[in-house]
């Protein structure tokens, strides 16, 4: 899969939360939180898994190194995982 479409599923997130999220906020926003602060670590931005797709490309050479050796995930695992969930 490449890096793109991880981040966008990533980001994605952001639609299938925005609903809580919107009632968190308002919520804290009545208890005098500044949102600002708060939206940060309640949204996902292509900036916070940039980090973790360059630590797999530079570190493991790839995901399927990173499967094998981090996740312990064998081959015959990792075919299934595929074929369940990606498009």
């Amino acid at each position: 899969m490449p890096d793109e479409a991880i981040i966008d599923d990533f980001v994605a997130s952001n639609t299938y939360n925005r609903e809580h999220n919107e009632k968190t906020y308002k919520y804290l926003e009545s208890k005098g939180v500044n949102i600002s602060l708060v939206e940060p670590l309640m949204e996902q931005r292509p900036s916070q898994i940039k980090p973790v797709l360059d630590a797999v490309h530079n570190t493991y050479g790839g995901w399927d190194t990173f499967a094998h050796d981090v996740l312990g995930l064998d081959s015959q695992t990792l075919a299934l995982l595929r074929d369940k969930m990606l498009a």
